[in-house]
C-alpha cells in the first residue's frame, strides 16, 4: 500500500551554513538536515525515500514510523485474527532505530501473559 508522501520536496539554501537544507518530518516534529547538491536531486526526486534511508528505514517502515507517532506496536493478535493495535511497554515516540528494533517483535503486557 503507497501513502501519501510525508516530506515535501522544498529544500531551501541557508548561507549561514552555506549549506542546502531540508526538514525531515520525524515522530517529534521535524528535523533539519543539511544536503549536498547531489542530495538535494535525491531529495527532491523522493522526499520520503531519503528521509527513510536518512533513518535507516525502507520508505514502508518510515511512513508507518511516522504513522504510530514512533509507538512500536504488539505482535500478538486479536480474538479476531487482527494485529493487536496497543503500545508495548515504554514504546512511546521511539527513535526510528528503536522503534524497528521493538515494532511487532514483542508483546503487550495483554498478550505477554498469554
Amino acid at each position: 500500500m503507497t501513502k501519501a508522501t510525508i516530506n515535501s520536496s522544498e529544500v531551501y539554501y541557508e548561507p549561514s551554513e552555506a549549506a542546502y537544507v531540508a526538514s525531515l518530518t520525524t515522530v517529534w516534529g521535524g528535523r533539519d538536515v543539511a544536503l549536498t547538491e547531489q542530495q538535494v536531486k535525491d531529495y527532491q526526486c523522493d522526499p520520503d525515500g531519503f528521509a527513510a534511508a536518512h533513518f535507516g528505514l525502507t520508505r514502508e517502515e518510515y511512513q508507518e514510523w511516522i504513522a504510530c507517532r514512533g509507538d512500536a506496536l504488539c505482535s500478538g493478535k486479536t480474538k479476531a485474527g487482527k494485529p493487536c493495535a496497543r503500545t508495548l511497554p515504554g514504546g512511546s515516540q521511539l527513535g526510528a532505530e528503536e522503534w524497528k528494533a521493538r515494532h511487532r517483535s514483542e508483546y503487550c503486557t495483554t498478550h505477554g501473559r498469554a
